[in-house]
C-alpha cells in the first residue's frame, strides 16, 4: 500500500512515464487499481493531468475460469453508459476473460448497445 504523498505521485508519474513510452502518448485517464481512492487521491491525479475515472460494473473475472459466469454477470449489470471493469491480462489472474468478451461484444451489440472512447462518454 501507498501511503506517502509523494510515494503516490511517483506511483502516478511513474505509470505515465511507462505508458507514454510504450504508446508515444501521455495518458489522460487513471482508473485507480481495485477502485480505492480518497479525496486527496483525486486532486493529485487531477493535479498531474489525468482524469479519474471509475467503473460501476464489476465483471467478476479476476480468476474466475468460467467464461459463461462473467458473461451473465456483465449483461444482468450493464446500462446505457456503463463502464465495465474487466482484465485482460490472461491466465492464471483473469484465464477466462477473452472467452468471455467474444460472447460479451456481440451480445451487447445485438442489445443496440455501441461502444465509445472515455473521451466520447465523458463528453456527453
Amino acid at each position: 500500500m501507498v501511503t506517502t504523498d509523494a510515494a503516490r505521485r511517483a506511483e502516478v508519474t511513474d505509470g505515465a512515464h511507462v505508458i507514454a513510452g510504450l504508446t508515444g502518448r501521455s495518458p489522460r485517464y487513471f482508473r485507480f487499481p481495485g477502485g480505492c481512492y480518497g479525496r486527496s487521491d483525486l486532486r493529485l491525479v487531477a493535479a498531474l493531468g489525468e482524469t479519474p475515472v471509475g467503473w460501476e460494473v464489476v465483471s467478476g473475472d479476476a480468476f474466475q475460469p468460467n467464461a459463461s459466469l462473467i458473461v451473465s454477470t456483465v449483461l444482468a449489470r450493464v446500462r446505457p453508459g456503463s463502464i465495465v471493469v474487466l482484465h485482460l491480462v490472461g491466465a492464471p489472474n483473469a484465464p477466462a476473460t477473452e472467452t468471455a468478451l467474444r460472447e460479451i461484444i456481440p451480445a451487447l451489440r445485438a442489445r443496440g448497445y455501441r461502444f465509445v472512447t472515455l473521451a466520447q462518454l465523458l463528453a456527453g
